[in-house]
């Protein structure tokens, strides 16, 4: 009975590994911690904005100055998923050893030409056209993520098979990187160019209504639990009685849903709208995370006492 415990315990383990040192996984990871100021800043200029105090809030309606808030807020928050393509495909780039900038700002491209926008008036300097919010927030982080990893993917692929213009050696750098990633991007361009007009060709509206209806709201519903925390929590614990980064593992996972709950949250409240969530990244971590280093304070403190009595 205890050899096969041990075997289904080194399985695990081994899935746990596999998990923890998966590179999309970390990426996904990496690439939010790395956009971690710019939702820092926007949670700042919506506290600023939402302050409950009455004299204050009516000398900013008084004088009209809460719109100069939401300015911060809508190139932030409200843009995060435009920052998740970036920052995703450029630490994706990075673990793979290629240009980590122009996978970014191709995946960026990439993430805008699957958009849907309306046109407008033809003017002097030409047609004028407008994007829709909705899909450049919370909304579309999982369409930026999936963006990222895909056109990141091309990228590298491409680039390993050495069909880029080589420049000669006493070119510039910055140069020679511009004209290397220059049939990579053209290839991953075309491609979300051509998926984009066959989903609004056969009437399905965009890649962003699908991925968001099949994906991010069965994903956001199933982890928006407090139970669904908690069993983040144990499970994490676990991995680390057994020599593992459980944090590192577990976030990995569902840091992609749990951003998008808190920038939900973050929306919601600089609109002052009821809170969609009671859960996220940031309950996590003061209650989860955080929590745990408050309970092994606690227990450090009273056993102490304990010898001392």
């Amino acid at each position: 009975m205890s050899s096969h415990t041990n075997i289904v315990q080194e399985k695990a383990l081994q899935l746990m590994q596999s998990i923890g040192q998966n590179t999309y996984l970390k990426s996904i990871m990496s690439g939010m911690m790395l956009i971690l100021p710019v939702t820092i800043m926007s949670s700042v200029a919506t506290l600023v904005k939402v302050f409950p105090f009455a004299p204050y809030q009516d000398f900013l309606l008084r004088h009209n100055l809460t719109r100069f808030f939401d300015i911060p807020i809508t190139f932030t928050n409200n843009f995060l998923a435009v920052i998740v393509a970036f920052s995703v495909a450029y630490t994706l780039a990075k673990n793979f050893d290629v240009d980590g900038f122009m996978s970014g700002l191709i995946s960026m491209i990439s993430f805008f030409i699957l958009t849907p926008y309306d046109l407008g008036e033809i003017g002097p300097l030409g047609q004028s056209f407008s994007i829709p919010g909705q899909w450049l927030g919370p909304m579309g982080l999982f369409t930026a993520i999936l963006v990222a990893i895909i056109s990141t993917r091309i990228f590298v692929a491409i680039t390993r098979k050495g069909l880029i213009i080589k420049m000669p050696e006493n070119v510039p750098e910055f140069i020679s990187k511009s004209f290397s990633s220059l049939i990579p991007g053209i290839a991953i361009l075309t491609l979300f160019t051509i998926i984009s007009a066959v989903i609004t060709s056969v009437g399905y509206g965009s890649i962003h209504e699908i991925i968001y209806k099949l994906i991010q709201v069965p994903l956001t519903s199933l982890g928006s639990g407090i139970w669904s925390l908690i069993f983040v929590a144990v499970v994490a614990q676990l991995l680390w009685f057994f020599g593992l980064h459980g944090h590192a593992i577990t976030l990995g996972i569902v840091a992609p849903i749990w951003f998008a709950m808190d920038a939900q949250q973050l929306a919601a409240y600089a609109a002052g709208v009821d809170l969609p969530n009671i859960t996220g990244f940031a309950f996590f971590m003061t209650y989860g995370a955080a929590g745990d280093l408050l309970a092994a304070g606690y227990n450090a403190r009273f056993f102490r006492e304990e010898r001392t009595l």
